[in-house]
């Protein structure tokens, strides 16, 4: 007996024989690879703000005032970068749509977004640093220069699309 795996399987090979969609399947399952990557990092970005709301709840509790300023810019950068990646275009085009977006740009995304993905590694071990000291000033520095980079590298990825 199929399963309905089976049955879709043979659904999408047969879909293929048409001309277009075979390229079309393939630029969509780009899309929802890049989609889930980019979910994986909006995810891990919310830890890491929520660890820097919790050092702030922490220092609010011990009367150390001075140090939440750089603290709370830090979080709205963190949540500013965790939303453009989660609602980033997904370079989708309709079937029919005279401006399509082809695999290479697609690609180029999806680079652009691994990318992202060693930039967020170097920002967690920065964030395990900051956490750790009691000095903060100049641990917030490294992470807000990642922070920039991945912003850049966001506004980038924006200009593959609109090629």
């Amino acid at each position: 007996m199929l399963t309905k795996e089976d049955i879709a399987y043979g659904l999408e090979k047969a879909a293929r024989i048409l001309p277009g969609i075979g390229s079309y399947q393939d630029r969509e399952s780009s899309r929802e690879a890049d989609k889930a990557l980019r979910m994986k990092l909006s995810g891990r970005l919310n830890r890491l703000l929520n660890r820097v709301e919790r050092m702030k709840s922490g220092l609010t509790k011990k009367g150390v005032i001075r140090s939440l300023m750089p603290l709370e810019d830090l979080s709205r950068q963190l949540e500013k970068i965790s939303r453009l990646i989660e609602f980033s275009p997904r370079g989708y085009s309709p079937l029919f749509s005279r401006k399509e977006i082809n695999e290479e740009a697609l690609g180029r995304i999806y680079r652009c977004d691994e990318g992202l993905l060693s930039k967020l590694t170097e920002l967690e071990k920065e964030v395990e640093v900051l956490t750790g000291k009691t000095e903060r000033d100049a641990a917030i520095e490294p992470i807000r220069e990642i922070l920039f980079h991945m912003e850049t590298s966001l506004k980038e990825r924006e200009t593959f699309l609109k090629k």
